[in-house]
């Protein structure tokens, strides 16, 4: 549970999203280790299962899932990803076809921010894939300098802001961006590095 509490002190220092433990709650989002990495989309009544089974106990995989509860779909689902990517659906394993459902309009708000190929939330270029051994793409940016981007482990400055927008809560009065780094600290002014604070 390690990587689970460093991902919800990501989202909680670099959003309004306050995230603690606690030992009994009627609405909860309760961690376990079931099978696979998974998570609800969106809160649920009551207590509210998220699963880092085996293999899933990194600090990506638990920001994937934590974001998953908290309302965010799969960036390779948004409405508008036949802009930004090719899916190739001959290429996904059937039981893997659901996590590449495009969504429509109605399910999937982006607040008007751009395809994010860097997201915590999009899958790597052959996630899914149908033979192991020759591991052919299931998807790939139709932008093919962000092949490599595509899968990362990061939370993005895109997430942080989508998140704090999907919240209501982005902390700025200024019509600018702030500037963030989800990497790690950068070396400037620390208001600068902070969505929570916009600098005019």
């Amino acid at each position: 549970m390690n990587a689970f509490r460093k991902a919800a002190k990501l989202w909680r220092d670099n959003t309004c999203i306050d995230i603690y433990e606690v030992r009994w709650a009627r609405e909860a989002i309760q961690v376990g280790r079931g099978r696979g990495c998974w998570s609800s989309v969106g809160k649920t009544r009551g207590i509210q299962d998220l699963s880092l089974g085996q293999g899933c106990d990194t600090v990506g995989i638990a920001a994937h899932e934590l974001a998953h509860a908290l309302g965010f779909y799969h960036t390779q689902s948004r409405h508008d990803r036949d802009n930004s990517i090719y899916v190739f659906t001959q290429n996904i394993e059937p039981q893997w076809l659901n996590q590449f459902t495009r969504e429509t309009r109605s399910t999937n708000y982006n607040y008007g921010l751009p395809y994010d190929y860097g997201s915590v939330m999009h899958y790597g270029a052959t996630s899914g894939t149908i033979d192991k051994r020759s591991r052919p793409p299931t998807m790939i940016p139709k932008d093919q300098r962000y092949f490599e981007t595509i899968g990362s482990p990061f939370i993005s400055f895109t997430d942080v802001l989508m998140m704090n927008m999907h919240y209501n809560c982005t902390g700025c009065e200024c019509s600018s961006l702030c500037s963030y780094s989800a990497l790690g600290p950068v070396p400037i002014v620390p208001a600068e590095n902070n969505p929570r604070i916009c600098l005019v």
